[in-house]
């Protein structure tokens, strides 16, 4: 009896000590994130999720509760056994497979060859990899050549496109952008998850918090990349007021991003949490370059200050 006593004693302590740590049925962060992934794709997409992170919830809501179903989720990581792509055409009809798996030899198909299946009939939008980065990197694929296809952010995705295809406005970017961390910031500033800064680094709570952050910063350096580009341009004689315009909007896209992303991490500094990501620096530098070139040098001086 007492080696029973024992025995329940110390289940019971190690319950009631770690139970407040392991309890995570009021969260909706992960709900949360992947529901604002799904609901930012676009109508008819084929969703490819990289990392367990974006994969399972999301997955979950789209087989099991049926959110968005005219979007198709896939695992990057699970299109290179060929196990998993046996029934792949009795399960997505309306998606082609150029190959037995996403895997390079004789049988295989490079995502070079998947996008060119498929972008003519549906959207493709990514989520999850290396971020902010080239599309060769992010997918891990060096068959995918910026020369032949661009992605851009939208919301917590990357939509690609041929390249030679008209690409989408920077501000019509940028609304899909604020839509999208609306959802996320709501769980912040109206304190909608009582645990949000008690996660322990180890959680994927811990790490879906941080994805607000990597959307901020993916979305400020697109919008710097293009401004860049269009500023070289101009400095090179190219007198368009069209041209002149986009830079500006651009740049000030950009700022608004960065600026967003420091003040999340402002945040995480007055509540004494761990910062998510070690972006800070670029962060900085990023916008004081945009404060700089749309003139305002006040700011500027208070950005290197930092």
């Amino acid at each position: 009896a007492l080696k029973f006593l024992v025995i329940f004693y110390s289940i019971t302590l190690q319950i009631s000590h770690n139970w407040k740590y392991q309890d995570y049925s009021r969260s909706i962060v992960l709900d949360t994130l992947s529901r604002t992934a799904l609901e930012t794709a676009p109508e008819n997409a084929i969703l490819i999720a990289s990392g367990d992170l974006q994969l399972n919830p999301t997955l979950y809501l789209s087989v099991c509760e049926r959110v968005r179903p005219d979007v198709t989720v896939l695992s990057l990581q699970l299109m290179s056994y060929e196990w998993s792509t046996l029934d792949k055409e009795k399960r997505h009809p309306t998606i082609k497979f150029p190959g037995a798996n996403h895997w390079p030899g004789p049988e295989g198909y490079s995502m070079q060859k998947f996008l060119e299946s498929n972008l003519p009939n549906r959207p493709v939008v990514f989520w999850g990899g290396t971020r902010p980065g080239s599309l060769a990197s992010q997918l891990g694929d060096g068959s995918v050549h910026e020369e032949q296809f661009t992605a851009w952010p939208r919301g917590l995705l990357d939509q690609v496109f041929f390249a030679y295809h008209e690409q989408p406005h920077i501000l019509e970017l940028q609304r899909l952008h604020k839509n999208a961390t609306a959802q996320l910031l709501n769980l912040f500033n109206k304190g909608l998850d009582p645990d949000l800064h008690n996660f322990p680094p180890d959680t994927w709570e811990n790490f879906a918090t941080g994805e607000l952050l990597t959307v901020h910063h993916r979305f400020g350096f697109a919008a710097i990349s293009l401004a860049q580009s269009l500023d070289s341009s101009i400095r090179e004689g190219n007198n368009d007021p069209a041209i002149h315009k986009l830079c500006d909007d651009a740049y000030g896209v950009a700022k608004e991003a960065y600026k967003a992303a420091i003040d999340f991490l402002d945040y995480y500094q007055r509540k004494g949490v761990a910062e998510p990501m070690s972006h800070k620096n670029v962060m900085y530098q990023n916008l004081g370059i945009c404060e700089e070139r749309l003139f305002n040098i006040k700011e500027v001086l208070s950005l290197w200050e930092k």
